[in-house]
């Protein structure tokens, strides 16, 4: 038997994968669609801050250009930067880059 550790808490994955599972559906045209309808964004918004603690989440990498001058900031951070609360900022990067921010999350 073997095992592989890491020894402290912290996790990473696509920005994306923040977004509730059913705003997924048909793709990211469809997902980048439901985040810029009012209603729907709300919907989403008020599920994402359910479990949200966007101090723990450090922006990675990304490929839209005004996404990526704030990889190396913690989406608290970056949404200040931004203007804007954040979970407001976590679907505006999410549309902007296409679902193509990562992230890391540590505590």
């Amino acid at each position: 038997m073997t095992a592989d550790m890491y020894p402290w808490i912290a996790s990473a994955n696509g920005l994306d994968a923040t977004v509730p599972d059913w705003a997924h559906e048909g793709g990211v045209d469809a997902m980048v669609a439901r985040i810029r309808d009012p209603a729907l964004r709300a919907r989403m918004i008020k599920e994402i801050e359910q479990d949200f603690h966007p101090q723990d989440i450090l922006l990675l990498s990304a490929v839209n250009p005004d996404v990526k001058r704030l990889v190396g900031k913690r989406l608290d951070a970056a949404a200040l930067e931004l203007g804007k609360p954040p979970a407001e900022a976590l679907l505006d990067l999410v549309a902007m880059d296409r679902g193509n921010t990562a992230w890391r999350a540590s505590g």
